[in-house]
């Protein structure tokens, strides 16, 4: 090989090999800055549910925090159902799936304290608040207490007879804007001991640019006379106000700003088999989202309620409408 091309190939051999090791410090850099951003979000989100329980859900009197675990799900299950096996699998009766930050926390009772007992502490704290709740059971009709304690909640410490336990869920609104869900579970072990399972999840499909963007359509439609829709889905045979969550938070957020605007709720359905059934099933649509207004801090007196059934054909999809009641 002759000199020159000789030199000139260790040149570039030299070269490639710096660029490689600064290829690599570079990317490692990126990883650590990534990690120190992700790391500084999940702290940020412990404290910040470790804020909310201490302020809301404080511990019951005396117990002791065995364990505790916060992070981010794409996919939590939350169980609306009692458990039960079908086809040889087990599985909730109803349950929906979320993206979010999920922080748990498990307690040992003291000594001497119901199931019953610690259940009804939490349920106090939770009344004074704005929460809706979404399920509850207890005993036997919760279903198989092993299936709750090692596969829902993977404690086993949670594990006693079917008879002792306890469940409980709901949504949780945090100052009325920020969106939770809490899940309690209470057993009592054979040993009498009690053990107490809390679970607060926050959804992170919150997002406060499209809350924003809802609630100024909001007030864009009804200051035009026209009605703002809430579409349903066509798996939704009633209601489902877990699968509209942001929008109806918004929803309350407009009404509560607003206390002089009254409203028609209206309910439209179509394709059911009678125009009496479907007049039925659209009121009962309009009385729930009533009803859900009503839980969140909306006086009832400014609703009223309608079922259309598929009489306002014009758009020919399952909704709700809010329609402002100009003094009729």
């Amino acid at each position: 090989m002759p000199m020159n091309i000789e030199k000139q190939f260790f040149r570039w051999k030299l070269l490639i090999k710096l660029r490689g090791r600064a290829l690599t410090i570079f990317l490692l850099l990126m990883l650590v800055a990534t990690n120190v951003v992700v790391i500084s979000d999940v702290i940020a989100d412990e404290e910040d549910a470790s804020s909310i329980v201490n302020t809301l859900l404080t511990a019951f009197p005396g117990a002791e925090l065995i364990e505790q675990e916060h992070g981010r799900y794409p996919n939590y299950q939350l169980n609306l159902g009692s458990l039960r096996k079908v086809n040889g699998v087990w599985s909730a009766e109803h349950e929906i799936r979320i993206s979010g930050d999920v922080s748990r926390f498990t307690y040992l009772i003291p000594m001497g304290f119901k199931a019953s007992e610690v259940l009804a502490y939490y349920r106090a704290q939770l009344k004074k608040s704005v929460f809706n709740v979404l399920f509850r059971c207890n005993g036997k009709a919760c279903g198989s207490g092993n299936r709750w304690a090692n596969h829902v909640f993977h404690r086993r410490e949670l594990f006693g007879p079917d008879q002792g336990q306890f469940y409980l869920v709901g949504e949780l609104f945090h100052n009325k804007a920020q969106q939770y869900y809490v899940t309690l579970y209470v057993n009592q072990r054979g040993n009498k001991k009690v053990y107490a399972h809390l679970e607060l999840v926050k959804p992170s499909q919150y997002n406060q640019q499209d809350s924003h963007d809802n609630r100024e359509l909001m007030l864009s439609v009804w200051n035009n006379g026209l009605a703002f829709p809430l579409y349903l889905t066509q798996k939704e045979k009633q209601l489902d106000v877990t699968k509209h969550n942001q929008l109806l938070m918004d929803l309350v957020s407009v009404l509560a700003a607003n206390p002089d605007l009254d409203f028609f709720i209206v309910g439209h359905r179509y394709g059911l088999s009678s125009l009496a059934s479907a007049k039925q099933v659209s009121l009962e649509d309009a009385n729930r989202l009533k009803a859900y207004l009503a839980r969140h801090g909306i006086d009832e007196q400014r609703l009223k309620t309608v079922g259309l059934g598929p009489l306002a054909p014009g758009v020919g999809r399952n909704r709700i409408e809010l329609v402002v009641n100009n003094g009729q």
